[in-house]
């Protein structure tokens, strides 16, 4: 589990975290991810599709953890 933010692009545009049509964690610990509904169509229908995940590690013990 990621503590932190985290930030999915889609060919550089921001996808939300969404179990039904954006982004989740389908495994943490293992840093994969999984994207259903709208973002796999918009994935599948790019030529050559650019996924960047971004995780923002947190310093303070007081940010909510963030992930499955």
């Amino acid at each position: 589990m990621f503590v932190g933010a985290s930030t999915l692009m889609l060919d550089g545009v921001a996808v939300a975290a969404d179990a039904v049509n954006g982004w989740a964690w389908s495994d943490g610990a293992r840093g994969t991810v999984t994207l259903p509904g709208q973002a796999c169509t918009a994935a599948r229908a790019s030529s050559a599709a650019t996924v960047e995940v971004v995780v923002t590690c947190a310093t303070d013990a007081s940010v909510p953890v963030v992930g499955p």
